[in-house]
C-alpha cells in the first residue's frame, strides 16, 4: 500500500452546529474541494484489504464513514454522496434502530436525533453504502469489566446487522473511538478491520484493528482550511489533535480515580 489515506469521520448531517454536526452545505463542501483537486473517494473495506495484502491504493483517495447511523444520513447525507460520486461506511449501535440517540455519556449539547430503521439501513445499503457494526449499546468499552458483555456488544452488534441484512458485517467501530486489548482481540476475531478516533491517516504499518481516522467536524476542521489534507499542513494538524486527545485522556482517568 502506497502513501497515506486520510478517514473522514462525519455523524450527523443537520444544521444545529453541535460538535457532532455538519450542516448539508459543509459536507457538500468538503466533497467538492475534494474531488475538484483530484482525490478519489474509496471504500474503507478496499483500504483495509488493501492494507492487509499489501495491495497499491489509488494516489490522493480518501475515505467516508458515518458513526450511529442517523436518518439525516440516507436523507441528506445520500444525494450528496451520490452527486460527487463518493461511497461511505456507516456505523450502527443495534439497540437505538429506529430509536434516538440517547444512549449513555452523551452529552447534552448534543441534539436528539433519529436514528435509521432497519427498512431505512436496508434502503441506504442498496444505494451502495456499506454498512458497519459499533456495538450495541454504544458503551465506552474499556470500562466494560465483564468479559461476557464486552463480547456481546462486539460480536452481538455483528450477528444482529447480519441477521437484518442477509450479508457479512466486515468492519467494526469502537463508539467514542475507545478500545482496549480485550476490545481489541475481540473485533480482531470478528471483523476484518476496527476503526478508532486516532487523528492520523491509514499508512502501511497501520493497525487494521486500530485504524486512524480524522473529524472532519471538530473544531479544527472548522477553523482550518479543508486544504489541511494537503501533505504540507497535515503534520502539524495531526499534532495538535493528538496533544488535545492526551490532554482529554489524562482528563478521563482523572475523572475515573474521583468515582
Amino acid at each position: 500500500m502506497s502513501g497515506a489515506v486520510p478517514v473522514l469521520t462525519y455523524h450527523s448531517i443537520d444544521g444545529s452546529g453541535s460538535i457532532l454536526s455538519a450542516s448539508p452545505d459543509v459536507f457538500a463542501s468538503h466533497l467538492r474541494y475534494l474531488t475538484e483537486r483530484g482525490y478519489r473517494c474509496v471504500s474503507l473495506l478496499s483500504v483495509v484489504r488493501a492494507l492487509k495484502s499489501r495491495d497499491p491504493l489509488p494516489a490522493r483517495s480518501f475515505v467516508i464513514t458515518f458513526d450511529d447511523g442517523y436518518r439525516n444520513n440516507l436523507r441528506d447525507a445520500l444525494p450528496i454522496l451520490k452527486q460527487f460520486e463518493c461511497t461511505a461506511t456507516i456505523f450502527i449501535p443495534v439497540n437505538y434502530v429506529g430509536g434516538t440517540n440517547d444512549w449513555p455519556d452523551q452529552h447534552e449539547s448534543i441534539p436528539r436525533v433519529p436514528v435509521m430503521t432497519w427498512d431505512e439501513i436496508r434502503a441506504i445499503r442498496s444505494a451502495g453504502v456499506d454498512i458497519g457494526a459499533h456495538t450495541m449499546s454504544h458503551p465506552r468499552l474499556p470500562r466494560l469489566t465483564d468479559p461476557r458483555e464486552l463480547e456481546r456488544e462486539i460480536v452481538g452488534s455483528r450477528d444482529a446487522i447480519r441477521a437484518e441484512l442477509g450479508e457479512e458485517i466486515p468492519l467494526f467501530s469502537y463508539p467514542y473511538g475507545e478500545y482496549d486489548e480485550r476490545a481489541r482481540a475481540i473485533a480482531a476475531d470478528a471483523f476484518e478491520g476496527a476503526i478508532s478516533n486516532w487523528p492520523d491517516r491509514i499508512r502501511s504499518g497501520s493497525d487494521p484493528y486500530a485504524l486512524e481516522r480524522l473529524n472532519a467536524t471538530s473544531g479544527l476542521f472548522r477553523r482550518l482550511p479543508f486544504s489541511v489534507l494537503e501533505a504540507g499542513r497535515f503534520s502539524g494538524y495531526v499534532q495538535a489533535k493528538k496533544w488535545i486527545g492526551f490532554g482529554r485522556s489524562l482528563w478521563e482517568v482523572g475523572r475515573s480515580r474521583n468515582r
